[in-house]
């Protein structure tokens, strides 16, 4: 087992919860994600399990661009409140593969907000390895 390999056990012992906001059926598949302190400081994180892995044995890219895009609205939610929103534009690159039990932590920036825009760029980690890193244009459901 490496540094960067988990179980829920050791994600729980070290303060991670499960994320129960309702992100809707699909990501019910995909889930959980968990959740670590609060405000500007608030970190996301995914234990990659069997259900997770591709044919060849890692994080299916499809699993990965999923979570980013959750995470990001999260990060969002996180900063501005609740509010809807819909992805318009995300990019990805795959830099290194994520395997089963690797625990890997997104990284949220929020570069700008507009009146229904919101620009972010992230990063998925596992330890110092970079797994993906993308950005997001998001846009915001207003009244």
């Amino acid at each position: 087992m490496t540094t960067q390999q988990m179980s829920e056990q050791m994600i729980r012992e070290q303060g991670w919860t499960p994320v129960t906001h309702n992100m809707g059926p699909f990501m019910d598949l995909l889930s959980p994600i968990w959740s670590k302190g609060g405000g500007a400081d608030k970190e996301y994180g995914v234990l990659i399990t069997e259900k997770h892995l591709n044919i060849n044995g890692v994080a299916h890219g499809g699993l990965l661009m999923s979570l980013v895009d959750q995470i990001i609205s999260l990060v969002i939610n996180d900063h501005y409140g609740p509010t809807n929103m819909s992805t318009i534009d995300m990019s990805t690159h795959f830099i290194s593969p994520a395997a089963h039990n690797d625990w890997v932590i997104a990284s949220v920036q929020i570069k700008q907000r507009t009146r229904r825009m919101v620009f972010a760029t992230t990063q998925l980690t596992v330890g110092e390895r970079v797994v993906l890193s993308g950005q997001a244009i998001m846009r915001l459901k207003t009244s």
